[in-house]
């Protein structure tokens, strides 16, 4: 998923706090080696890159989560990247079935690699509380699936018929 990658260092370093009353915080930098040899401190690399690589960090970690949680999957990714990584997280899926992966996507273009029974919209009421339906619920979804993919459906639709009991 990320072929130029070839080696992750890890460094410790004390991190000096914003307030003069904490003591320094011990922590660790990363450093990313590529082919051809360069060295780059992580926080110069693209974030997709950080991205792949902490999905693949958490797929492969001791301990074997039963959920991953992946916010924007489409930030900070090429379109053939996003769908390299839907791949990916497919064939994880299918090797670790009691794996569940949640992602969340802004971009319509993406939902169209997804089934509509996959698909959940997502919602904030009056009160800041999030409110989740199905995108097969959504009003006139039947009619609109004949000639629309999945991206295009819920891009039309919006999230407000999840709060007005559509």
């Amino acid at each position: 998923m990320v072929p130029q990658v070839r080696q992750l260092h890890f460094d410790p370093v004390n991190l000096e706090s914003e307030h003069p009353h904490l003591p320094p915080t011990f922590g660790m930098t990363m450093q990313i080696s590529f082919a051809g040899g360069a060295k780059v401190p992580a926080d110069q690399v693209s974030d997709g890159t950080l991205i792949t690589l902490a999905l693949l960090t958490a797929l492969h970690a001791k301990g074997e989560p039963s959920v991953i949680l992946l916010d924007d999957i489409d930030h900070g990714l090429h379109l053939s990247a996003q769908y390299t990584l839907i791949k990916a997280i497919r064939g994880v899926m299918e090797a670790r079935p009691e794996l569940q992966i949640i992602c969340t996507s802004h971009a319509p273009v993406l939902l169209d690699s997804f089934d509509v029974k996959e698909v959940r919209v997502m919602a904030l009421d009056k009160d800041g509380a999030t409110r989740v339906k199905p995108l097969a619920e959504a009003p006139g979804f039947e009619r609109l699936s004949r000639g629309m993919g999945t991206g295009e459906i819920w891009a039309s639709l919006g999230e407000d018929w999840v709060l007005n009991g559509g």
